[in-house]
């Protein structure tokens, strides 16, 4: 589709929306709960479809989609039914007693004409869970899923085709010029999973109309494993590094280990990874659990990581194996790693762990001072002391203790990055806020005209009131 021909489609589509923004935004509670109902009743139906295309896109098991892509967009999905009665709650705040006479409370409003563009590794979630968020604070939405995913991305069209009428919730196709032409229309908000780069494409197109952004990026997310932790633990539960073939934006990008547990935590990794997947490739038993790199390009950039590193001088502890055509990459550890190597410059997503040793949490703390704030940041600890220290001393959007990536699980916790790693979060409550805009109400309910009091000449009366006033103010 050329570029002429992508801008006129969501020119019409985009038109065909604003007619509808007030209505849908005047939905009732009621018949926005009845609108997600029926989302994950169709999502029941066309679930069959979607393993078979996330299979197809990912090579991803029916077992690892029912639960790193249906189970959280489920439970998104019905938290907001039940909770929703309560988000949207008008809420009364305190008055000021130089305001006496009136009432003041905050309203949720939508924000409007919504635009969420979705990345290609968790395809499904990261498509549709933005958009239990904008349906529940009553938005219309435009979707453009990645076309790295294209089965996924059918997939889903056909779903979005059975529950929303287009002028509620359209789902668009195609790749960068079909994004280039929505990001030309006056959104109201934007909600962008993908990469820093662009992201900060993203946010210079949002500016051009004063939209309001949500940023969900990536970067390097570190573990950092002291002195005093269990070695065994950190190598169970880094296995979901190897999830989706390492394609998840908060999965470990690299290790900082203690030097005095480098040697039993490299030996436990190298068994453990045996053991599972095997010495020479992923075993045949394992190749079906296994998922594959999304296209072959990204398959040659992991490949040559890994080359660049090791002909610097790090050593390949395991694995290293890829197959460009079958976009396929081993499980692979690298040692001795150096800040001039690819794998410690830029976000790996994928099969690749890079191993660096620390001698005092001073030092680590120093080294992430000086690299861009990481989407999350884990700590294995043993020590109270420490963990508060790395807790104080370093940035990240999300941070698990002695455990991996299960703070998006959790429905209650923000999800979100910070600077580099993204603006804005999301993710139950969190998300019906990310889609509206908190409106300030205040009502006259005593038939009194303090407004009056600004109207000249001023004399002595206006002296002393102005003087209790800022006595008012200054009140503890």
């Amino acid at each position: 589709m050329s570029q002429v021909s992508s801008f006129n489609t969501c020119q019409r589509l985009f038109e065909q929306q604003q007619q509808q923004t007030l209505r849908i935004g005047q939905l009732t509670i009621k018949e926005r709960q009845v609108l997600l109902r029926d989302f994950s009743k169709a999502l029941d139906r066309h679930r069959p479809a979607l393993l078979a295309a996330l299979e197809q896109d990912l090579h991803k098991h029916a077992f690892e989609a029912d639960l790193s892509e249906f189970w959280l967009l489920y439970e998104e999905i019905h938290f907001a039914i039940r909770e929703l009665p309560f988000w949207a709650k008008p809420e009364r705040v305190a008055t000021p007693l130089a305001l006496w006479g009136t009432r003041s409370e905050v309203v949720s409003q939508p924000k409007g004409q919504v635009l969420i563009l979705s990345p290609w590794n968790y395809p499904l979630l990261l498509t549709l869970m933005p958009l239990v968020g904008a349906l529940a604070a009553g938005n219309t939405a435009i979707i453009k899923p990645s076309e790295l995913a294209p089965a996924t991305a059918e997939a889903m069209a056909a779903l979005i085709a059975e529950v929303f009428d287009p002028t509620h919730v359209a789902l668009v196709q195609g790749g960068a010029e079909m994004a280039e032409a929505l990001l030309e229309l006056p959104f109201n908000h934007i909600f962008y999973t993908g990469s820093p780069r662009v992201g900060k494409i993203v946010m210079a197109a949002a500016s051009k109309h004063l939209a309001s952004v949500t940023l969900e990026l990536g970067g390097k997310s570190p573990i950092i494993i002291d002195e005093s932790a269990s070695v065994k633990d950190a190598v169970d539960k880094l296995t979901v590094k190897w999830l989706n073939a390492g394609q998840t934006c908060i999965t470990a990008d690299y290790v900082l280990v203690h030097r005095s547990l480098l040697e039993p935590f490299t030996k436990t990794l190298k068994e453990s990874l045996v053991k599972n997947y095997g010495a020479h490739g992923v075993k045949p038993d394992m190749q079906p659990s296994y998922g594959c790199v999304i296209t072959q390009r990204h398959t040659r950039r992991l490949a040559d990581m890994v080359d660049d590193a090791v002909s610097l001088g790090a050593t390949l502890l395991h694995g290293g194996d890829y197959d460009t055509d079958k976009r396929y990459m081993g499980p692979t550890v690298l040692t001795g790693v150096t800040d001039d190597m690819q794998v410690m410059q830029e976000e790996i997503f994928g099969p690749i762990l890079p191993v660096k040793v620390f001698d005092t949490l001073d030092e680590v703390i120093g080294y992430l001072a000086h690299r861009p704030k990481p989407l999350a940041l884990y700590i294995f600890s043993k020590k109270r002391t420490s963990i508060q220290k790395l807790l104080a001393n370093t940035r990240a959007g999300g941070t698990g203790i002695n455990n991996v990536m299960l703070h998006i699980t959790n429905r209650y916790l923000p999800f979100g990055g910070s600077n580099n790693s993204g603006i804005g979060h999301y993710r139950g409550h969190f998300s019906f806020k990310a889609f509206s805009e908190p409106r300030a109400v205040i009502r006259q309910v005593v038939p009194v005209n303090p407004l009056k009091l600004m109207a000249p000449p001023y004399g002595k009366f206006h002296k002393r009131v102005a003087s209790m006033l800022l006595w008012l103010a200054k009140r503890p």
